[in-house]
């Protein structure tokens, strides 16, 4: 079990033992494990993406491009939006393209080495330049949860 009681022993006798803050313990441990993989899997599925930029369409496959792809042609796009999102190593820009009023695809500076290369191939095919939004933790959080 994740976080079943732990008996420390030395020498054969009990040391310690917290039978009695067993179920806050599983709470608390759950609680984080839980957290854990929504912050890990809300990465992948949202940042660690494959963009393929074809003649009519753009297609955006998550989970490290393990994932279902979405295929939305070029007119099908409202435009894209940009951010700036700081970090201990600098500030990095991100790329939302836009789709049907939701973000369908998060192409970051920090994740993809050809960003610059992405967003010259979007302004290209005359995707519209929505503005900057400015970044939020709180909008980022919901994001990665939705």
């Amino acid at each position: 079990m994740l976080a079943a009681p732990v008996v420390f022993a030395f020498n054969g006798q009990e040391q310690f033992n917290y039978s009695g803050s067993a179920g806050f313990l599983i709470f608390i441990s759950s609680f984080y494990l839980f957290i854990l993989v929504m912050l890990i899997m809300g990465e992948l599925r949202a940042k660690a993406i494959v963009v393929s930029l074809n003649n009519d369409s753009v297609q955006v496959i998550n989970f490290l491009g393990l994932g279902r792809p979405g295929s939305f042609s070029y007119s099908s796009l409202e435009g894209y939006r940009t951010s700036a999102v700081p970090s201990r190593g600098g500030t990095y820009e991100y790329l939302y393209l836009i789709h049907q009023g939701k973000k369908i695809a998060k192409i970051s500076e920090f994740y993809h080495r050809n960003y610059e290369e992405l967003k010259a191939s979007l302004q290209r095919m005359n995707i519209k330049n929505l503005g900057e939004e400015q970044w939020s933790f709180t909008s980022e959080m919901k994001e990665l949860f939705s």
